[in-house]
Protein backbone atom coordinates (compact mmCIF):
# COMPACT_ATOMS: atom_id res chain seq x y z
CA UNK A 1 0.00 0.00 0.00
CA UNK A 2 2.81 2.39 0.84
CA UNK A 3 2.87 5.18 3.38
CA UNK A 4 -0.14 7.47 3.75
CA UNK A 5 -0.01 10.94 5.21
CA UNK A 6 -2.99 12.31 7.14
CA UNK A 7 -5.12 14.77 5.27
CA UNK A 8 -6.18 17.80 7.31
CA UNK A 9 -9.57 18.68 5.85
CA UNK A 10 -11.76 21.54 7.03
CA UNK A 11 -15.07 22.90 5.87
CA UNK A 12 -13.25 25.59 3.84
CA UNK A 13 -11.36 23.04 1.77
CA UNK A 14 -12.63 22.84 -1.78
CA UNK A 15 -10.78 19.78 -3.00
CA UNK A 16 -7.54 17.96 -3.76
CA UNK A 17 -5.90 16.75 -6.96
CA UNK A 18 -5.72 13.05 -7.81
CA UNK A 19 -5.42 11.03 -11.05
CA UNK A 20 -5.50 14.17 -13.16
CA UNK A 21 -9.00 15.08 -11.98
CA UNK A 22 -10.40 17.58 -9.53
CA UNK A 23 -11.90 15.97 -6.43
CA UNK A 24 -14.52 18.32 -5.02
CA UNK A 25 -16.25 18.13 -1.69
CA UNK A 26 -19.66 19.59 -2.43
CA UNK A 27 -21.35 21.04 0.60
CA UNK A 28 -24.98 22.08 0.36
CA UNK A 29 -26.09 24.39 3.16
CA UNK A 30 -29.71 23.45 2.65
CA UNK A 31 -29.13 19.68 2.84
CA UNK A 32 -25.99 19.82 5.06
CA UNK A 33 -24.60 16.79 3.27
CA UNK A 34 -21.50 15.99 1.20
CA UNK A 35 -21.76 13.78 -1.85
CA UNK A 36 -18.99 11.85 -3.58
CA UNK A 37 -18.37 12.97 -7.20
CA UNK A 38 -16.82 9.62 -8.16
CA UNK A 39 -19.89 7.63 -7.10
CA UNK A 40 -22.78 10.11 -6.99
CA UNK A 41 -26.01 8.92 -5.49
CA UNK A 42 -28.99 9.99 -7.50
CA UNK A 43 -31.54 8.17 -5.32
CA UNK A 44 -30.36 9.50 -1.98
CA UNK A 45 -33.84 10.38 -0.74
CA UNK A 46 -35.24 6.94 -1.55
CA UNK A 47 -35.64 5.65 2.00
CA UNK A 48 -36.98 2.30 0.88
CA UNK A 49 -33.73 1.39 -0.83
CA UNK A 50 -31.46 2.80 1.85
CA UNK A 51 -32.82 1.96 5.27
CA UNK A 52 -29.61 3.08 6.94
CA UNK A 53 -30.43 6.79 6.27
CA UNK A 54 -32.83 8.32 8.80
CA UNK A 55 -35.36 11.12 8.47
CA UNK A 56 -32.81 13.86 9.17
CA UNK A 57 -30.58 12.78 6.29
CA UNK A 58 -28.10 11.69 8.97
CA UNK A 59 -26.03 8.63 8.41
CA UNK A 60 -26.38 5.51 10.55
CA UNK A 61 -24.17 2.79 9.13
CA UNK A 62 -25.63 -0.72 9.47
CA UNK A 63 -24.24 -3.67 11.38
CA UNK A 64 -22.23 -5.96 9.14
CA UNK A 65 -20.46 -9.29 9.34
CA UNK A 66 -16.88 -8.96 8.08
CA UNK A 67 -13.43 -9.60 9.51
CA UNK A 68 -10.87 -6.84 9.96
CA UNK A 69 -8.38 -8.66 7.78
CA UNK A 70 -10.79 -8.42 4.86
CA UNK A 71 -12.14 -4.95 5.66
CA UNK A 72 -8.84 -3.13 6.31
CA UNK A 73 -7.21 -3.50 2.87
CA UNK A 74 -10.47 -2.65 1.11
CA UNK A 75 -10.99 0.57 3.04
CA UNK A 76 -7.36 1.52 2.44
CA UNK A 77 -7.84 0.96 -1.28
CA UNK A 78 -11.09 2.91 -1.20
CA UNK A 79 -9.42 5.87 0.52
CA UNK A 80 -6.57 5.70 -1.98
CA UNK A 81 -9.03 6.04 -4.82
CA UNK A 82 -10.70 9.02 -3.11
CA UNK A 83 -7.48 10.87 -2.34
CA UNK A 84 -7.58 10.06 1.36
CA UNK A 85 -11.00 11.52 2.21
CA UNK A 86 -14.46 10.00 1.83
CA UNK A 87 -17.84 11.20 3.12
CA UNK A 88 -19.09 8.57 5.55
CA UNK A 89 -22.61 9.06 4.23
CA UNK A 90 -21.47 7.74 0.84
CA UNK A 91 -19.34 4.84 2.14
CA UNK A 92 -21.86 2.09 1.45
CA UNK A 93 -22.51 3.30 -2.10
CA UNK A 94 -18.80 3.80 -2.87
CA UNK A 95 -17.95 0.36 -1.46
CA UNK A 96 -20.59 -1.36 -3.60
CA UNK A 97 -19.53 0.56 -6.72
CA UNK A 98 -15.81 0.02 -6.23
CA UNK A 99 -15.79 -3.68 -5.27
CA UNK A 100 -19.07 -4.78 -6.87
CA UNK A 101 -19.98 -6.41 -3.56
CA UNK A 102 -22.33 -5.58 -0.72
CA UNK A 103 -21.76 -5.96 3.00
CA UNK A 104 -23.30 -8.93 4.75
CA UNK A 105 -26.06 -7.44 6.89
CA UNK A 106 -27.99 -10.66 7.50
CA UNK A 107 -29.88 -10.51 10.78
CA UNK A 108 -29.08 -13.25 13.27
CA UNK A 109 -25.45 -13.58 12.17
CA UNK A 110 -22.39 -12.20 13.91
CA UNK A 111 -22.89 -8.54 13.02
CA UNK A 112 -21.17 -5.49 14.49
CA UNK A 113 -21.77 -1.79 13.71
CA UNK A 114 -19.65 -0.87 10.69
CA UNK A 115 -18.63 2.45 12.22
CA UNK A 116 -17.09 0.62 15.18
CA UNK A 117 -15.25 -1.80 12.89
CA UNK A 118 -13.77 1.18 11.02
CA UNK A 119 -12.42 2.55 14.31
CA UNK A 120 -10.61 -0.77 14.88
CA UNK A 121 -8.54 -0.41 11.71
CA UNK A 122 -5.18 1.34 12.21
CA UNK A 123 -4.27 4.17 9.86
CA UNK A 124 -7.76 5.58 9.30
CA UNK A 125 -10.17 7.58 11.42
CA UNK A 126 -13.65 9.09 11.36
CA UNK A 127 -13.80 12.87 11.77
CA UNK A 128 -16.92 14.88 12.50
CA UNK A 129 -17.28 18.47 11.26
CA UNK A 130 -19.90 20.24 13.31
CA UNK A 131 -20.30 23.17 10.90
CA UNK A 132 -21.21 20.72 8.11
CA UNK A 133 -22.97 18.16 10.34
CA UNK A 134 -21.15 15.46 8.45
CA UNK A 135 -18.62 12.71 9.17
CA UNK A 136 -15.64 11.93 6.95
CA UNK A 137 -13.42 8.88 6.64
CA UNK A 138 -9.77 9.87 6.19
CA UNK A 139 -6.19 8.91 6.94
CA UNK A 140 -5.61 9.29 10.64
CA UNK A 141 -3.12 11.46 12.42
CA UNK A 142 -1.01 9.84 15.14
CA UNK A 143 -3.69 9.33 17.77
CA UNK A 144 -1.20 7.89 20.19
CA UNK A 145 0.28 11.36 20.66
CA UNK A 146 -3.13 12.81 21.53
CA UNK A 147 -3.97 12.49 25.21
CA UNK A 148 -7.53 12.50 26.53
CA UNK A 149 -8.73 15.68 28.18
CA UNK A 150 -8.52 14.14 31.64
CA UNK A 151 -4.83 13.34 31.12
CA UNK A 152 -4.11 16.79 29.67
CA UNK A 153 -5.74 18.46 32.68
CA UNK A 154 -3.77 16.29 35.07
CA UNK A 155 -0.48 17.22 33.40
CA UNK A 156 -1.17 20.95 33.84
CA UNK A 157 -0.54 20.72 37.58
CA UNK A 158 -3.33 23.04 38.80
CA UNK A 159 -5.03 21.74 41.99
CA UNK A 160 -8.57 22.54 40.77
CA UNK A 161 -7.81 20.99 37.41
CA UNK A 162 -6.40 17.89 39.11
CA UNK A 163 -9.64 17.37 41.02
CA UNK A 164 -11.55 17.79 37.76
CA UNK A 165 -9.29 15.24 36.08
CA UNK A 166 -9.96 12.74 38.88
CA UNK A 167 -13.69 13.29 38.43
CA UNK A 168 -13.37 12.62 34.70
CA UNK A 169 -11.42 9.44 35.36
CA UNK A 170 -14.08 8.31 37.80
CA UNK A 171 -16.80 9.12 35.25
CA UNK A 172 -14.89 7.12 32.64
CA UNK A 173 -14.87 4.08 34.94
CA UNK A 174 -18.58 4.48 35.54
CA UNK A 175 -19.34 4.71 31.81
CA UNK A 176 -17.22 1.60 31.27
CA UNK A 177 -19.17 -0.35 33.86
CA UNK A 178 -22.49 0.89 32.49
CA UNK A 179 -21.71 -0.08 28.90
CA UNK A 180 -20.47 -3.52 29.99
CA UNK A 181 -23.90 -4.21 31.43
CA UNK A 182 -25.69 -3.34 28.15
CA UNK A 183 -26.40 -5.85 25.35
CA UNK A 184 -23.48 -5.81 22.91
CA UNK A 185 -22.07 -2.91 25.03
CA UNK A 186 -24.23 -0.47 23.01
CA UNK A 187 -26.78 2.04 24.27
CA UNK A 188 -28.71 4.85 22.61
CA UNK A 189 -27.50 8.31 23.50
CA UNK A 190 -31.05 9.34 24.42
CA UNK A 191 -31.26 6.50 26.97
CA UNK A 192 -27.90 7.11 28.64
CA UNK A 193 -29.18 9.37 31.45
CA UNK A 194 -32.01 7.05 32.64
CA UNK A 195 -29.74 4.02 32.32
CA UNK A 196 -27.07 5.81 34.40
CA UNK A 197 -29.66 6.60 37.08
CA UNK A 198 -30.93 3.01 37.18
CA UNK A 199 -27.43 1.53 37.29
CA UNK A 200 -25.82 3.78 39.93
CA UNK A 201 -28.87 5.05 41.77
CA UNK A 202 -28.05 8.74 41.26
CA UNK A 203 -28.41 11.40 38.61
CA UNK A 204 -25.69 12.17 36.06
CA UNK A 205 -24.86 15.82 36.82
CA UNK A 206 -22.90 17.17 33.86
CA UNK A 207 -22.02 20.46 35.56
CA UNK A 208 -20.03 18.63 38.25
CA UNK A 209 -17.43 17.78 35.63
CA UNK A 210 -17.20 21.32 34.24
CA UNK A 211 -19.43 20.84 31.17
CA UNK A 212 -22.83 22.11 30.10
CA UNK A 213 -23.79 19.35 27.64
CA UNK A 214 -23.66 15.57 28.00
CA UNK A 215 -22.20 15.10 24.53
CA UNK A 216 -19.26 17.34 25.48
CA UNK A 217 -18.68 15.31 28.64
CA UNK A 218 -18.65 12.07 26.68
CA UNK A 219 -16.29 13.55 24.09
CA UNK A 220 -13.89 14.32 26.95
CA UNK A 221 -13.26 10.58 27.49
CA UNK A 222 -12.52 9.33 23.95
CA UNK A 223 -10.31 6.59 25.34
CA UNK A 224 -13.37 4.91 26.92
CA UNK A 225 -16.46 5.64 24.82
CA UNK A 226 -17.06 5.86 21.08
CA UNK A 227 -19.96 7.95 19.75
CA UNK A 228 -21.48 6.40 16.63
CA UNK A 229 -23.98 7.96 14.25
CA UNK A 230 -25.33 11.47 14.32
CA UNK A 231 -28.48 13.31 15.32
CA UNK A 232 -31.22 11.51 17.17
CA UNK A 233 -29.86 8.03 16.36
CA UNK A 234 -26.51 8.43 18.05
CA UNK A 235 -25.33 5.42 20.00
CA UNK A 236 -22.55 4.88 22.54
CA UNK A 237 -20.21 1.91 22.79
CA UNK A 238 -16.83 1.02 24.25
CA UNK A 239 -13.74 1.78 22.21
CA UNK A 240 -11.81 -1.05 20.61
CA UNK A 241 -9.02 -0.60 23.14
CA UNK A 242 -11.42 -1.06 26.06
CA UNK A 243 -13.02 -4.06 24.40
CA UNK A 244 -9.59 -5.64 23.89
CA UNK A 245 -8.70 -5.14 27.56
CA UNK A 246 -12.05 -6.61 28.55
CA UNK A 247 -11.55 -9.64 26.30
CA UNK A 248 -8.01 -10.16 27.61
CA UNK A 249 -9.29 -10.12 31.20
CA UNK A 250 -11.94 -12.76 30.46
CA UNK A 251 -9.42 -14.84 28.51
CA UNK A 252 -7.04 -14.84 31.49
CA UNK A 253 -9.83 -15.97 33.80
CA UNK A 254 -10.60 -18.90 31.52
CA UNK A 255 -6.93 -19.87 31.23
CA UNK A 256 -6.30 -19.70 34.98
CA UNK A 257 -9.25 -22.03 35.59
CA UNK A 258 -7.45 -24.77 33.62
CA UNK A 259 -4.95 -27.10 35.23
CA UNK A 260 -2.20 -26.63 32.63
CA UNK A 261 -3.15 -22.97 31.93
CA UNK A 262 -3.47 -23.83 28.23
CA UNK A 263 -6.37 -24.15 25.78
CA UNK A 264 -6.99 -24.31 22.05
CA UNK A 265 -9.20 -21.85 20.24
CA UNK A 266 -11.86 -24.48 19.52
CA UNK A 267 -12.18 -25.17 23.28
CA UNK A 268 -12.56 -21.50 24.23
CA UNK A 269 -16.37 -21.07 23.76
CA UNK A 270 -17.15 -24.16 25.86
CA UNK A 271 -14.72 -23.29 28.64
CA UNK A 272 -15.84 -19.64 28.55
CA UNK A 273 -19.42 -20.64 29.31
CA UNK A 274 -18.27 -23.05 32.03
CA UNK A 275 -16.06 -20.53 33.84
CA UNK A 276 -18.03 -17.29 33.37
CA UNK A 277 -21.52 -18.84 33.44
CA UNK A 278 -22.67 -17.13 30.25
CA UNK A 279 -22.57 -18.06 26.56
CA UNK A 280 -19.74 -16.75 24.43
CA UNK A 281 -20.60 -14.34 21.59
CA UNK A 282 -17.70 -12.60 19.91
CA UNK A 283 -19.89 -9.65 18.86
CA UNK A 284 -20.15 -8.70 22.54
CA UNK A 285 -16.56 -7.51 22.23
CA UNK A 286 -17.23 -5.37 19.14
CA UNK A 287 -15.62 -7.69 16.61
CA UNK A 288 -16.79 -10.35 14.14
CA UNK A 289 -13.81 -12.71 14.21
CA UNK A 290 -12.01 -13.90 17.33
CA UNK A 291 -8.61 -13.95 15.61
CA UNK A 292 -8.90 -10.19 14.97
CA UNK A 293 -9.08 -9.34 18.66
CA UNK A 294 -6.58 -12.04 19.64
CA UNK A 295 -3.93 -10.32 17.54
CA UNK A 296 -4.54 -7.05 19.45
CA UNK A 297 -4.04 -8.60 22.89
CA UNK A 298 -0.75 -7.49 24.42
CA UNK A 299 2.04 -10.00 23.86
CA UNK A 300 2.96 -10.23 27.54
CA UNK A 301 -0.58 -11.19 28.56
CA UNK A 302 -0.88 -14.53 26.76
CA UNK A 303 1.31 -16.65 24.53
CA UNK A 304 -0.29 -17.53 21.18
CA UNK A 305 1.08 -20.43 19.13
CA UNK A 306 -0.15 -20.73 15.55
CA UNK A 307 -0.11 -24.01 13.57
CA UNK A 308 2.73 -24.45 11.12
CA UNK A 309 0.57 -24.31 8.00
CA UNK A 310 -1.86 -21.64 9.41
CA UNK A 311 -4.66 -23.63 7.79
CA UNK A 312 -6.89 -24.50 10.75
CA UNK A 313 -7.69 -21.58 13.04
CA UNK A 314 -9.11 -23.92 15.68
CA UNK A 315 -5.63 -25.38 16.29
CA UNK A 316 -4.31 -22.06 17.63
CA UNK A 317 -3.01 -22.65 21.15
CA UNK A 318 -3.30 -19.99 23.84
CA UNK A 319 -1.53 -20.21 27.19
CA UNK A 320 -0.31 -18.06 30.04
CA UNK A 321 3.42 -17.33 29.72
CA UNK A 322 5.33 -18.69 32.66
CA UNK A 323 8.77 -18.03 34.04
CA UNK A 324 10.78 -21.07 35.00
CA UNK A 325 11.33 -20.91 38.74
CA UNK A 326 14.45 -22.18 40.42
CA UNK A 327 14.48 -25.02 42.95
CA UNK A 328 15.27 -22.54 45.71
CA UNK A 329 12.22 -20.42 44.83
CA UNK A 330 9.99 -23.49 44.86
CA UNK A 331 11.33 -24.49 48.26
CA UNK A 332 10.64 -21.02 49.61
CA UNK A 333 7.07 -21.27 48.33
CA UNK A 334 6.52 -24.40 50.42
CA UNK A 335 7.57 -22.59 53.59
CA UNK A 336 5.44 -19.59 52.60
CA UNK A 337 2.41 -21.86 52.29
CA UNK A 338 2.88 -22.92 55.91
CA UNK A 339 3.16 -19.29 57.01
CA UNK A 340 -0.01 -18.34 55.14
CA UNK A 341 -1.81 -21.30 56.68
CA UNK A 342 -0.73 -20.16 60.13
CA UNK A 343 -1.70 -16.55 59.40
CA UNK A 344 -5.19 -17.42 58.16
CA UNK A 345 -5.77 -19.74 61.11
CA UNK A 346 -5.17 -16.80 63.42
CA UNK A 347 -8.14 -14.87 61.95
CA UNK A 348 -11.70 -15.43 63.25
CA UNK A 349 -13.13 -16.29 59.81
CA UNK A 350 -9.97 -17.99 58.44
CA UNK A 351 -9.93 -15.37 55.66
CA UNK A 352 -8.25 -12.08 54.79
CA UNK A 353 -8.90 -9.36 52.18
CA UNK A 354 -6.37 -9.48 49.37
CA UNK A 355 -5.38 -5.82 49.83
CA UNK A 356 -4.59 -6.37 53.53
CA UNK A 357 -2.41 -9.45 53.13
CA UNK A 358 0.96 -7.68 52.85
CA UNK A 359 0.56 -5.39 55.93
CA UNK A 360 -0.98 -8.23 57.98
CA UNK A 361 1.85 -10.59 57.03
CA UNK A 362 4.41 -7.97 58.02
CA UNK A 363 2.70 -7.32 61.35
CA UNK A 364 2.29 -11.01 62.20
CA UNK A 365 5.75 -12.32 61.21
CA UNK A 366 7.70 -9.04 61.50
CA UNK A 367 9.15 -9.47 58.01
CA UNK A 368 8.24 -8.48 54.47
CA UNK A 369 6.66 -10.82 51.94
CA UNK A 370 8.63 -10.19 48.73
CA UNK A 371 6.93 -11.76 45.73
CA UNK A 372 10.17 -11.82 43.74
CA UNK A 373 11.71 -14.22 46.27
CA UNK A 374 9.28 -16.88 45.09
CA UNK A 375 9.74 -16.35 41.34
CA UNK A 376 6.71 -14.17 40.61
CA UNK A 377 6.13 -10.56 39.65
CA UNK A 378 2.59 -10.16 41.05
CA UNK A 379 1.05 -11.26 44.33
CA UNK A 380 -2.04 -12.61 42.60
CA UNK A 381 0.15 -14.95 40.52
CA UNK A 382 1.78 -16.23 43.70
CA UNK A 383 -1.55 -17.12 45.29
CA UNK A 384 -2.81 -18.76 42.12
CA UNK A 385 0.25 -21.02 42.12
CA UNK A 386 -0.39 -22.22 45.68
CA UNK A 387 -2.14 -25.48 46.40
CA UNK A 388 -5.89 -24.94 45.77
CA UNK A 389 -6.67 -27.69 48.31
CA UNK A 390 -5.33 -25.39 51.06
CA UNK A 391 -5.70 -21.76 49.89
CA UNK A 392 -8.65 -20.37 47.92
CA UNK A 393 -9.24 -17.03 46.17
CA UNK A 394 -12.81 -15.81 46.23
CA UNK A 395 -14.36 -12.77 44.52
CA UNK A 396 -16.13 -10.42 46.89
CA UNK A 397 -19.11 -9.04 44.96
CA UNK A 398 -19.73 -6.31 47.54
CA UNK A 399 -16.61 -4.25 46.87
CA UNK A 400 -15.07 -6.08 43.89
CA UNK A 401 -12.08 -7.31 45.93
CA UNK A 402 -10.64 -10.80 46.21
CA UNK A 403 -10.68 -12.67 49.51
CA UNK A 404 -7.90 -15.05 50.59
CA UNK A 405 -9.21 -17.89 52.72
CA UNK A 406 -8.55 -21.46 53.73
CA UNK A 407 -10.27 -24.19 51.78
CA UNK A 408 -13.38 -25.71 53.31
CA UNK A 409 -11.51 -28.88 54.21
CA UNK A 410 -8.80 -26.90 56.01
CA UNK A 411 -11.36 -24.76 57.85
CA UNK A 412 -13.14 -27.84 59.18
CA UNK A 413 -9.83 -29.45 60.05
CA UNK A 414 -8.68 -26.37 61.99
CA UNK A 415 -11.89 -26.11 63.99
CA UNK A 416 -11.85 -29.84 64.73
CA UNK A 417 -8.27 -29.63 66.01
CA UNK A 418 -9.11 -26.75 68.33
CA UNK A 419 -12.26 -28.35 69.73
CA UNK A 420 -10.40 -31.65 70.23
CA UNK A 421 -7.76 -29.86 72.27
CA UNK A 422 -10.40 -28.25 74.48
CA UNK A 423 -12.34 -31.48 75.07
CA UNK A 424 -9.23 -33.46 75.98
CA UNK A 425 -8.23 -30.95 78.65
CA UNK A 426 -11.56 -31.28 80.46
CA UNK A 427 -12.09 -33.72 83.37
CA UNK A 428 -13.31 -36.98 81.92
CA UNK A 429 -12.94 -35.57 78.38
CA UNK A 430 -16.56 -34.40 78.53
CA UNK A 431 -17.86 -30.89 77.95
CA UNK A 432 -21.28 -29.39 77.30
CA UNK A 433 -21.99 -27.31 74.22
CA UNK A 434 -22.39 -24.08 76.19
CA UNK A 435 -19.20 -24.66 78.12
CA UNK A 436 -17.38 -25.54 74.90
CA UNK A 437 -18.34 -22.19 73.35
CA UNK A 438 -17.11 -20.36 76.47
CA UNK A 439 -13.79 -22.20 76.58
CA UNK A 440 -13.25 -21.58 72.87
CA UNK A 441 -13.85 -17.86 73.37
CA UNK A 442 -11.38 -17.75 76.29
CA UNK A 443 -8.64 -19.76 74.62
CA UNK A 444 -8.74 -18.38 71.05
CA UNK A 445 -10.20 -14.91 71.75
CA UNK A 446 -13.02 -15.40 69.23
CA UNK A 447 -16.32 -17.22 69.08
CA UNK A 448 -16.98 -20.41 67.16
CA UNK A 449 -18.40 -19.59 63.74
CA UNK A 450 -19.80 -22.78 62.20
CA UNK A 451 -20.93 -20.89 59.08
CA UNK A 452 -17.36 -20.57 57.83
CA UNK A 453 -17.43 -24.36 57.43
CA UNK A 454 -20.84 -24.44 55.79
CA UNK A 455 -22.66 -25.54 58.96
CA UNK A 456 -25.77 -23.92 60.38
CA UNK A 457 -24.86 -24.36 64.06
CA UNK A 458 -22.36 -26.06 66.35
CA UNK A 459 -24.29 -29.35 66.46
CA UNK A 460 -24.33 -29.48 62.66
CA UNK A 461 -20.58 -28.76 62.60
CA UNK A 462 -19.77 -31.58 65.05
CA UNK A 463 -22.01 -33.97 63.16
CA UNK A 464 -19.86 -33.40 60.06
CA UNK A 465 -17.03 -35.18 61.89
CA UNK A 466 -18.53 -38.44 63.21
CA UNK A 467 -15.08 -40.05 63.40
CA UNK A 468 -13.82 -37.37 65.79
CA UNK A 469 -16.67 -36.24 68.04
CA UNK A 470 -19.62 -37.97 69.68
CA UNK A 471 -22.70 -36.17 70.95
CA UNK A 472 -24.43 -37.59 74.03
CA UNK A 473 -27.88 -36.30 74.84
CA UNK A 474 -28.43 -35.71 78.55
CA UNK A 475 -31.52 -34.81 80.52
CA UNK A 476 -30.79 -31.07 80.38
CA UNK A 477 -28.02 -30.55 77.85
CA UNK A 478 -25.94 -32.16 75.13
CA UNK A 479 -22.43 -33.33 76.02
CA UNK A 480 -19.52 -33.51 73.56
CA UNK A 481 -16.86 -36.19 73.87
CA UNK A 482 -14.31 -37.83 71.63
CA UNK A 483 -14.56 -41.22 70.02
CA UNK A 484 -12.58 -43.96 71.81
CA UNK A 485 -9.86 -44.26 69.21
CA UNK A 486 -9.03 -40.60 69.78
CA UNK A 487 -8.29 -41.30 73.46
CA UNK A 488 -4.95 -43.05 73.21
CA UNK A 489 -3.11 -42.10 76.38
CA UNK A 490 -3.52 -43.93 79.70
CA UNK A 491 -4.51 -40.82 81.61
CA UNK A 492 -7.44 -40.21 79.31
CA UNK A 493 -8.73 -43.74 79.91
CA UNK A 494 -8.44 -43.26 83.64
CA UNK A 495 -10.52 -40.06 83.42
CA UNK A 496 -13.17 -41.85 81.43
CA UNK A 497 -13.49 -44.54 84.16
CA UNK A 498 -14.31 -41.81 86.69
CA UNK A 499 -17.01 -40.35 84.48
CA UNK A 500 -20.59 -41.50 85.15
CA UNK A 501 -21.34 -43.05 81.80
CA UNK A 502 -23.26 -46.25 81.14
CA UNK A 503 -21.65 -46.64 77.73
CA UNK A 504 -18.18 -47.38 79.14
CA UNK A 505 -17.18 -50.78 80.71
CA UNK A 506 -17.28 -51.01 84.51
CA UNK A 507 -15.36 -53.38 86.91
CA UNK A 508 -17.29 -56.00 88.98
CA UNK A 509 -19.32 -54.58 91.85
CA UNK A 510 -17.74 -56.86 94.53
CA UNK A 511 -14.16 -56.30 93.46
CA UNK A 512 -13.41 -54.44 96.73
CA UNK A 513 -14.55 -57.41 98.90
CA UNK A 514 -12.80 -60.30 97.19
CA UNK A 515 -10.42 -62.46 99.31
CA UNK A 516 -7.53 -61.97 96.94
CA UNK A 517 -7.83 -58.27 97.40
CA UNK A 518 -7.97 -58.59 101.20
CA UNK A 519 -4.87 -60.79 101.29
CA UNK A 520 -3.01 -58.36 99.15
CA UNK A 521 -3.99 -55.54 101.46
CA UNK A 522 -2.77 -57.36 104.65
CA UNK A 523 0.74 -56.14 105.42
CA UNK A 524 2.93 -57.47 108.25
CA UNK A 525 3.96 -54.84 110.84
CA UNK A 526 7.56 -53.73 110.72
CA UNK A 527 9.90 -53.79 113.75
CA UNK A 528 10.64 -50.46 115.31
CA UNK A 529 14.30 -49.54 114.82
CA UNK A 530 16.05 -47.64 117.58
CA UNK A 531 18.16 -44.76 116.37
CA UNK A 532 21.86 -45.06 117.07
CA UNK A 533 23.39 -42.47 119.30
CA UNK A 534 26.95 -41.39 118.76
CA UNK A 535 28.65 -39.97 121.87
CA UNK A 536 31.88 -38.10 121.48
CA UNK A 537 34.59 -38.48 124.18
CA UNK A 538 36.22 -35.10 124.34
CA UNK A 539 38.39 -36.12 127.31
CA UNK A 540 40.27 -38.69 125.32
CA UNK A 541 43.75 -37.74 124.35
CA UNK A 542 44.90 -38.26 120.89
CA UNK A 543 48.47 -38.39 119.76
CA UNK A 544 49.26 -36.43 116.70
Amino acid sequence: MGFWKPLALTSQDIGTEFSGQRYKVIVSESRKFSNCPLHPRTNYHNHDQHEWVDDDDTLCLPSVNIGLRALAPRLHALLDSHSGCLPLSNLMHCYESHFNECFDTTEGSTTVPLEHLISCIPGIEITYFSDMSCKYLRWSANKLDQEPISQQIENDGNSSDESRAKLLQQFGREVRDLLKSQPLSIILFSKFVPAYHNHFGRQCCVYQYGFTKLIELLEAIPNVVQIMGCGTRRTLTLTHREQTKRFASDLIRVLKAQVNKRITLVQFPILYEKVLNKPFHIQNYGICCITDIMSDVWEGTVSITYPEDNSNVDDIRVEIPRKERTAEEKERTKYLLKDILKLLQSTPSFSLPFSKFIPTFHHYFNRQCKVSDYGFSKLIELFESLCPEIIELEDNKANDEKIIKLSKEQRIKTLASRITRIVRNQPGAFVSLDRLAQLYQIQFNCSINPRVCGAENLIHLLSLLPNVFRLISGPSQIVVTLVEKRLKTRSHHQRILKAPSNDLPRPPENWLFSESTKQSEEVKPRKKMRPRRIVANFNAQTDF
